[in-house]
């Protein structure tokens, strides 16, 4: 019988006819996959990784933590001569942005009787929630505004903070401004010389203490910011007359670009 030859493109012949006697590495097409697929995946990263401060440009619309932008109009002058509120922006998250007013914009009390009282029933928040919301931003900035859920913790000593409220305008909490403003000279404020010429405690280089919404050590105080920038988790009387009231608020940026033309 003649014997059969094994053909020479055969898959077991070990070499290509198209390829002269080079030889194929078993797996050589599977590893040549995977690098391709490699490079494709570390393609992607790359452009991912270049475009993302784009991507966080488009998301946050071009603003910045720690940028100044005006919004809304509050008296400012001692005669109340209406100016633009001057904001900073303390943290960003996912197009919303939380704002603080830069300066001490009015004096009040936290709440108008000496008694025992929470946030959500001060008399602080009625007014800036109402009053303050309805005046200092026109109808297409109050568009901007987010109502937000807040946490009202009890205080280092263990007074009451009472139940979480919803607000489109608010102070911070002991906690919040302890995080977000970090040290002393982060947490001075100078008052407006409407809030001067209203009753606000200011030093010869404007500095004033500002309320925070947390209760202090009896549940007849308010946590405060003292003008030296230092915490003061025992606070002053709710009656008080002599602090700063500083807004905080959470914003579209999208809709917060719109209605400032930035």
């Amino acid at each position: 019988m003649t014997e059969e030859k094994e053909p020479e493109n055969s898959p077991d012949s070990g070499t290509c006819k198209d390829c002269g006697n080079s030889s194929i590495p078993a797996g050589s097409q599977s590893t040549a996959g995977n690098n391709t697929y490699r490079l494709i995946i570390l393609s992607v990263f790359a452009v991912l990784l270049l475009s993302f401060p784009l991507v966080k440009k488009l998301i946050y619309c071009g603003f910045s933590t720690g940028d100044t932008v005006k919004f809304g109009q509050y008296p400012g002058e001692a005669d109340g001569t209406p100016a633009p509120i001057e904001w900073i922006i303390l943290k960003k998250k996912g197009g919303t942005a939380l704002l603080l007013s830069r300066y001490g914009i009015d004096s009040s009390v936290y709440n108008d009787e000496k008694k025992p009282v929470t946030w959500e029933n001060s008399t602080l928040r009625q007014r800036l929630n109402s009053d303050f919301y309805t005046t200092a931003f026109s109808e297409e900035e109050k568009t901007a505004i987010s109502e937000v859920g807040l946490d009202n913790e009890d205080s280092y000593w263990g007074t009451e903070g009472g139940n979480k409220t919803t607000d489109k305008v608010f102070l911070l909490s002991f906690k919040e401004a302890g995080q977000m403003l970090k040290t002393n000279k982060a947490r001075q404020v100078k008052a407006t010389p409407f809030a001067v010429s209203n009753g606000v405690a200011a030093h010869g280089s404007g500095l004033a203490w500002w309320w925070l919404r947390s209760p202090g050590r009896y549940s007849r105080n308010a946590a405060c910011i003292y003008s030296t920038g230092r915490m003061g988790d025992y606070g002053y009387s709710v009656n008080a007359r002599t602090g700063a009231v500083r807004p905080a608020l959470f914003v579209n940026l999208r809709k917060l670009a719109k209605v400032i033309n930035k």
